[in-house]
């Protein structure tokens, strides 16, 4: 979800809006419009050939659930310069989304507490993470409890296969043991815990309240 060689250029901003779908697989007509019911694939022939709809009974009943659609765009930069992008975006289309996230690492920012600040006024949400957005992603894979910088984590996330991208096999499954050794050192929204910490938990709630069975995998 990040991309480029330094924390403050791979934080992002998250979007967060909720809509209506199908489970299993979505048209694009269902897409655009919630209220349509995905039509019936196949169905018999009838004696000159033509196409003959299965039988009410045969056609399975969709099951509509609520879903968390999310757009991730990269910051590029510094939390202010994150938090800008995360407010040109918003304005120009406000309509479109239920909440707004922003995913920053503490690193050496001097100008976090100011954008957090500026962030609870804009109504956003930010996920903070001390010292990085790694050591979310090491609690994965094993217990890291003692303070570090974002070389020694982003070191130790390495030994797992975890560099610039987040790969194919990452064990998003085991994300209640990773909130459950985040929940060692707690920390709020928009609020900068110790090191180590991370709110990213609070994010995830956010998504899984909105998501058919508290599904959380990996993103298509």
């Amino acid at each position: 979800p990040r991309s480029g060689t330094s924390s403050a250029s791979r934080s992002n901003c998250r979007y967060e809006r909720t809509a209506q779908t199908t489970t299993g697989e979505v048209t694009e007509p269902t897409d655009r419009n919630p209220t349509r019911k995905p039509q019936a694939l196949g169905g018999n022939r009838g004696k000159n050939g033509e196409r003959v709809p299965r039988r009410p009974h045969a056609i399975p009943s969709p099951r509509w659930d609520r879903v968390t659609a999310i757009d991730v765009v990269d910051g590029r930069g510094e939390p202010s310069k994150v938090l800008k992008t995360a407010k040109a975006r918003y304005q120009s289309r406000a309509d479109d989304y239920d909440a707004v996230w922003l995913l920053l690492d503490v690193d050496q920012h001097a100008k976090l507490t100011p954008v957090l600040r500026e962030t609870r006024h804009e109504n956003f949400s930010a996920a903070v993470s001390n010292p990085c957005f790694e050591v979310w992603l090491l609690w994965h894979f094993e217990d890291w409890t003692r303070e570090g910088s974002s070389s020694e984590i982003q070191h130790a996330a390495r030994r797992h296969g975890l560099g610039k991208s987040i790969p194919p096999a990452f064990p998003y499954t085991k994300h209640p043991e990773a909130k459950r050794r985040a929940s060692r050192t707690p920390v709020d929204v928009n609020e900068i815990g110790r090191n180590p910490s991370s709110a990213l938990p609070s994010l995830l709630e956010s998504i899984l309240r909105n998501s058919p069975g508290g599904a959380y995998s990996q993103p298509s």
